[in-house]
């Protein structure tokens, strides 16, 4: 109501806020924070509330979630590459083998040329990774960047081999 008939974008914010502390777990809430913050520009406010609340998480998988979550606005929305890892690293330090954690990792190491801890990332990634097809895939980025990134023939060999054998 506050947004679409009283045109008033920044009250929204701050119920969806409200309703966010009550139930942090509802991604209905947490999609319609993420667009007036958007919309809004209220980024800050938003990474300070869910930075806030994921600190009493007890859960440790619900707490890893939600820091994905945050690396994933730091990273993606603002374009604050070291708090993104920073964020993701505190989600592996409770989980991990949180899948979508080392993902969001190697994406944001990629992105910032950290080329010697995107091998790790992708190694562990590979490491606990079920899906056969996601660690194949993670197996061939590994190789190439072995190979083009990194001038390691041998390693890059290794990980080719790897993903040979899983594909199997």
């Amino acid at each position: 109501i506050y947004e679409s008939k009283l045109d008033q974008s920044d009250a929204a914010f701050v119920i969806l806020q409200a309703a966010f502390r009550e139930d942090y777990s509802n991604d209905s809430t947490a999609r319609e924070l993420e667009r007036l913050a958007s919309s809004t520009g209220k980024w800050t406010e938003l990474l300070t509330e869910y930075t806030t609340m994921v600190r009493s998480i007890p859960d440790p998988k619900v707490a890893a979630d939600l820091w994905v979550k945050i690396g994933g606005w730091y990273g993606d929305e603002l374009g604050h590459l070291d708090y993104a890892i920073q964020s993701v690293q505190q989600a592996l330090g409770l989980a991990p083998d949180h899948s979508a954690a080392l993902q969001k990792l190697a994406s944001f190491f990629r992105r910032a040329n950290r080329w010697q801890e995107l091998a790790s990332v992708l190694s562990r990634h590979a490491e606990v990774e079920e899906d056969s097809d996601k660690k194949i895939e993670t197996l061939l980025a590994l190789a190439e960047l072995w190979e083009s990134q990194l001038g390691d023939e041998r390693n890059a060999i290794l990980a080719y081999q790897q993903a040979i054998v899983t594909d199997g």
